[in-house]
């Protein structure tokens, strides 16, 4: 059986990248999750031309396809050196750097596919793709504090919070943060917890050197577990 073809349930799905000839579906689909949206700040709306340069030379788009249906996506744009809204530049990459930066951009699925892990596989599909293509090296993407799943699943991606900053009218928003081409190194038992809510504190480590490296849901709350990150590296 190929490496793409896999069964959740009673249903079998492919994951593939998509073209031009799913733009429809697509753009249906968000659709039908953002109408069933109570916050829709969570998830951005992303255009008919944004998909469409995504879909061609600037980006990629990965789907889960059950019986011809695109049912999930996960999409990566090039923002490209000149684009004012390279996240390279917030991060402080040098300008030769940004023509290497990758976005992981907005990644959604049906309502019937939910809880089956869709996220990850295709998070952790797109991420090999661009590593072995060797023309992204810095990897970042964007995502609000109140969106659980998405956060999580990103850090266990080996994506790290970075930074908090005021995006898109003025929301707060995770920075995170991957370098495919040197993992990250760690000081040796320097970790701590912080409350997910506590932006501030995380602000603080943030500027120190650490980076938020895991999801962590107790009984009564979530942390963000900080990491420091190491002076020999990383």
């Amino acid at each position: 059986m190929p490496d793409n073809v896999k069964k959740q349930g009673n249903s079998w799905y492919q994951i593939v990248k998509l073209g031009q000839e799913h733009l429809e579906q697509i753009m249906e689909l968000q659709s039908l999750i953002r109408g069933q949206l109570k916050n829709k700040e969570l998830c951005l709306y992303v255009s008919r031309d944004e998909f469409r340069e995504m879909l061609g030379e600037k980006g990629i788009v990965l789907g889960a396809i059950v019986g011809g249906k695109v049912v999930a996506i996960f999409s990566a744009l090039f923002p490209g050196e000149k684009n004012p809204e390279n996240l390279g530049t917030v991060l402080g990459l040098p300008d030769d750097e940004l023509i290497r930066v990758g976005h992981l951009e907005i990644a959604f699925n049906h309502p019937d596919y939910r809880g089956k892990d869709l996220y990850y596989q295709m998070g952790e599909r797109i991420i090999s793709i661009l590593r072995t293509g060797n023309s992204v090296r810095h990897l970042c993407s964007t995502i609000d504090p109140k969106n659980i799943p998405p956060l999580k699943k990103s850090l266990l991606l080996d994506m790290q919070i970075v930074k908090i900053n005021e995006m898109y009218d003025g929301l707060a928003r995770f920075i995170l943060y991957q370098d495919l081409n040197r993992p990250a190194r760690w000081e040796d038992n320097k970790v701590v917890r912080i409350d997910l809510k506590d932006l501030n504190r995380q602000q603080q480590l943030l500027q120190s050197g650490w980076r938020g490296v895991s999801f962590i849901q107790e009984t009564d709350a979530a942390f963000i577990e900080y990491r420091k990150l190491s002076t020999n590296g990383g």
